[in-house]
Order: C-alpha cells, then sequence, then structure tokens
C-alpha cells in the first residue's frame, strides 16, 4: 500500500514538473517569435500574434510521439489551431494598445495644458503661495 502512494506521488510530481516545463517552453517559443517580429518589422501588430501562435503550434504539433506522417500531420493541425486561436487574441492586443496611447496622448495633453495655465507663475511656489493667501482669507 505504502509504495503504490509512493508511486502515485512521484508520477504526480513529475507530471507536474514535466507539465511545467512544456509550458514554459511553449511560451518561450511564442514570446520569442512575437518578439523577434516585432524587432524586424518595427512594429506590434495583429500578425506578429498570428504568426507567432501559427509557428508555436506548428512546433509543439512536431514533438507529439508516432511516425514522421503524424507528426507533419499534427505540426498541420497545430499551426491551424495556433493561428485560429491567436487571430483574435492579436486583434484584442492591438485594440487595447492603441486605447492606451490614445489615453496616454489625452494626458500629456492636458498635463501640458494645466503646465501653460500655470505657467504665469513663479513655478510652483507662487502657486502654493497663492493658495496660502486665498486659505487665509477665507479664514
Amino acid at each position: 500500500m505504502r509504495q503504490m502512494a509512493e508511486h502515485r506521488v512521484l508520477r504526480i510530481a513529475r507530471g507536474t514538473v514535466l507539465g511545467g516545463a512544456k509550458l514554459g517552453a511553449f511560451t518561450a517559443v511564442f514570446c520569442g517569435v512575437q518578439h523577434g517580429l516585432a524587432v524586424k518589422h518595427g512594429c506590434h501588430d495583429t500578425y506578429n500574434v498570428v504568426v507567432a501562435g501559427g509557428v508555436t503550434g506548428a512546433a509543439f504539433g512536431l514533438t507529439v510521439p508516432g511516425s514522421l506522417w503524424s507528426r507533419l500531420r499534427f505540426g498541420a493541425i497545430g499551426s491551424v489551431l495556433g493561428t485560429a486561436v491567436c487571430f483574435p487574441l492579436g486583434l484584442a492586443y492591438t485594440t487595447l494598445q492603441s486605447q492606451l496611447q490614445q489615453q496616454q496622448q489625452q494626458q500629456e495633453e492636458s498635463q501640458q495644458v494645466s503646465l501653460e495655465a500655470n505657467e504665469g507663475d513663479k513655478g510652483g511656489i507662487g502657486a502654493v503661495i497663492k493658495r496660502l493667501e486665498n486659505s487665509a482669507s477665507v479664514r
């Protein structure tokens, strides 16, 4: 009974370690291809994510045990599935990136407008003095 329990624990531990290693390799291939394409093309866009998904799916399809023909078949299936899954993810990524850039531009514009409005003061000290004078006159 004890040996069965030990064997089960060891099998679970081995599966956990191997699963984590596979997930890490999957992530490394995907991120490496995506950022490599971004560096090559000079921009992050939907196509980088889609190509990275296809390449990653194909690479992991080729790691399935079996004959050469079955590996090539699973590589093709992995490529199609990786591309299909990553297309909406790539669209979401680029949409969120563009919204973030718009928000940053709006914040920069509002900061510049507030700086221009306070430009008549003598730096930040003049504004502090005026606020203190206003609060003293209210009391």
